[in-house]
């Protein structure tokens, strides 16, 4: 894969991972003046994530503001190549079945948007933990400014199958804590590509453990099938944490709410370092996941893609960073 770097994108900065030695990952800084964000670059040879599960462009490793730290690693190893070994605003496509994998024998090839062709590894069904080997990465073109970045990666056709995908972050240009991820993607071949897309949404705050000071709100009452194990409890729209998940994990799918764009909403605070942040996407979420473990709480609103040839589609998430004050959802 051949990355194009234009003004503002460092290479090769120095990063001391928790748990592992020394080593360089490419990324770059943004900044607005009230923000300051550390971003990783799509590399098939050096990149921090390098993996088969979540599109490499645009991870959010870290944000500082206002004496507080947003996202952060989740993990105390790390290797580039494992499916979970990412952090921050990591997005998935085709987390079901990606394009071409039904179609696909094992050692043949299918693929993963925002990666590349992958390496069907058995004849069992698709699952996002199979280490799968990368066996083309497709590549990416990144352009940036001093408060925005953009990745775009123009696929090859594969089988019929072809796209252009573009994100883009943009911090806010008046000086608050404020950004947004803006997609598209473009069906250029001659296939459909019937797909879906989430944000995995790895939020920690101040590395503060996950805990009884944590608080997430949404817009609509929750209501799920799956245990939260005595970690949590729902009550209306709000998680609380009972007690530290220490090692543990929750994972619950919600249901009972209308898919409207105001439904992907969701808080996160953290009320002993009195810091949150605030998501909203502009789609209807047709599924809704909620994970969390010792060092993440996920959020993970899905939207459904149907494209025919010729057909694109496009959606922005915004962020918004609180510090100091209680949080309220942006409606």
């Amino acid at each position: 894969m051949r990355t194009l770097l234009a003004a503002f994108v460092s290479v090769s900065v120095l990063l001391l991972t928790p748990g592992a030695s020394a080593v360089e990952y490419p990324q770059t800084t943004l900044t607005n003046g009230a923000m300051e964000m550390l971003v990783y670059l799509p590399d098939a040879e050096n990149g921090y994530y390098r993996g088969s599960r979540f599109e490499w462009s645009g991870l959010i490793q870290q944000i500082r503001y206002a004496g507080h730290t947003y996202f952060g690693d989740w993990k105390s190893t790390h290797d580039p190549t494992n499916h979970d070994d990412v952090n921050g605003t990591a997005s998935e496509f085709g987390m079901f079945t990606p394009l071409g994998y039904n179609d696909a024998s094992r050692g043949e090839t299918f693929v993963k948007i925002g990666i590349g062709e992958l390496r069907r590894a058995n004849n069992n069904a698709y699952q996002f933990s199979t280490k799968f080997t990368v066996a083309n990465a497709f590549e990416w073109s990144v352009n940036s400014t001093s408060n925005s970045i953009e990745f775009v990666q123009d696929s090859p056709n594969f089988k019929g199958w072809q796209y252009r995908f573009t994100k883009k972050i943009q911090l806010a240009e008046d000086d608050t804590p404020r950004f947004s991820i803006y997609h598209k993607l473009e069906n250029t071949g001659s296939k459909t590509i019937d797909t879906d897309y989430y944000c995995h949404n790895f939020t920690i705050i101040d590395d503060d453990p996950i805990g009884p000071a944590y608080e997430l709100n949404f817009p609509f009452d929750l209501q799920f099938p799956q245990s939260l194990k005595g970690y949590a409890k729902a009550e209306g729209k709000t998680v609380q944490f009972l007690k530290p998940l220490s090692g543990a994990s929750i994972y619950a799918e919600f249901e009972g709410y209308e898919v409207a764009p105001h439904n992907t909403a969701v808080s996160v605070f953290n009320k002993t370092r009195k810091a949150g942040v605030n998501i909203k996407g502009d789609y209807g979420a047709y599924e809704f996941h909620y994970w969390s473990t010792t060092l993440a709480t996920c959020p993970e609103p899905f939207l459904k893609i149907d494209l025919e040839p010729g057909e694109s589609q496009e959606w922005t998430d915004e962020y918004e960073l609180v510090a100091e004050n209680g949080i309220e959802l942006t409606k």
